[in-house]
């Protein structure tokens, strides 16, 4: 005996319709992973390339900073030292600070340290330009450093100076000199000393 043919109900066949309605739209397997991979950030390398470069410049400039603030500023030493003249007397300063006073026959000495460039020193007696160093025979050999033997009575002034521009020419005279190299924006250390 045959069975018989059992048709769906209509609405069995509007679901299986309906479950199948759009499958030729369907999206090929694995389409969510190349979505995925197309709008993920890129790495960007340009930030390497770019940092490398920014790093190195931040540590120089660093540097430079730094050492610009580790300039030591201008100092004078100034001492005496006897000379071959014997004169009787007491000591011939208070030794605070370096000497206010000296004899003739001493030996005045001067050392300048610190500063940014080469340091001048100029010495003056009684307001006049009596010599300068470098450019002196009596100039050690290092900038700045001067060895004399005081030979007249006196007031001197010792000027020291550090700077980098300029410097104008010398009058000759102490006020002139000074004011001058102020105005040239000269670092200045002065010493005034008195020979009897």
């Amino acid at each position: 005996m045959t069975e018989p043919i059992t048709r769906p109900s209509p609405l069995v066949r509007i679901e299986t319709a309906l479950e199948h309605l759009g499958d030729e739209h369907e999206p090929p397997p694995g389409w969510e992973d190349r979505v995925l991979a197309a709008t993920a950030p890129r790495p960007q390398r340009w930030r390497a390339w770019f940092a490398a470069p920014v790093t190195a410049l931040a540590a120089v400039l660093g540097l430079w900073l730094w050492s610009a603030t580790r300039v030591v500023a201008l100092a004078l030493e100034v001492t005496t030292a006897p000379g071959g003249v014997v004169v009787r007397g007491a000591p011939s300063h208070d030794g605070r600070d370096g000497p206010r006073s000296a004899k003739v026959g001493e030996h005045l000495r001067v050392h300048v340290s610190g500063g940014r460039g080469r340091p001048i020193v100029w010495l003056y007696r009684d307001g006049s330009l009596v010599m300068r160093c470098p450019g002196e025979p009596t100039c050690g050999h290092a900038d700045g450093d001067l060895d004399w033997q005081v030979d007249l009575i006196g007031e001197y002034e010792i000027v020291a100076l550090d700077g980098g521009g300029p410097l104008p020419g010398l009058s000759g005279n102490y006020d002139s000199d000074v004011t001058a190299a102020r105005e040239a924006r000269y670092e200045l250390r002065d010493w005034k000393i008195t020979v009897r």
